[in-house]
Formats: C-alpha cells, sequence, structure tokens
C-alpha cells in the first residue's frame, strides 16, 4: 500500500495504491487516520502530484571558500 497524491477535477486528493489500483483515500495522512475508499481507477489514467504543497523547494548554499 502507497499513499498518493493526483489530481481530481475538484483539485488535487489523497489516494492509496494498491497493485495497479488507485483509490480514493479518507482521513489525514498526517494523523495516520487514512481509510482506502472507493476505487478510482488504474494507476495509468491518474495524474499524479508532488506529495505536498508547495511543489517546489527551493535551496540556497554556501559552501564555496
Amino acid at each position: 500500500m502507497r499513499i498518493v497524491r493526483y489530481a481530481t477535477p475538484t483539485g488535487a486528493q489523497y489516494g492509496i495504491l494498491d497493485e495497479d489500483t488507485l483509490y480514493a483515500a479518507q482521513g489525514d495522512p498526517y494523523a495516520g487516520t487514512l481509510e482506502r475508499g472507493e476505487a478510482v481507477g488504474p494507476l495509468a489514467d491518474a495524474e499524479l502530484l508532488a506529495p505536498v504543497t508547495p511543489t517546489i523547494i527551493i535551496c540556497v548554499g554556501n559552501n564555496y571558500d
């Protein structure tokens, strides 16, 4: 079982991936209360998103002499 975030017409939603089938997830992934809901469809038909928002992480390094 893997937790994924995918696009829907109403916005981003968390889902549970089991084998090649994507299921809607209900609950809070950060509180550990996710439960598997109805099947959304095959993974090949889903648009996977970044696991969290914001989707861009900017890092500045200062490791030069």
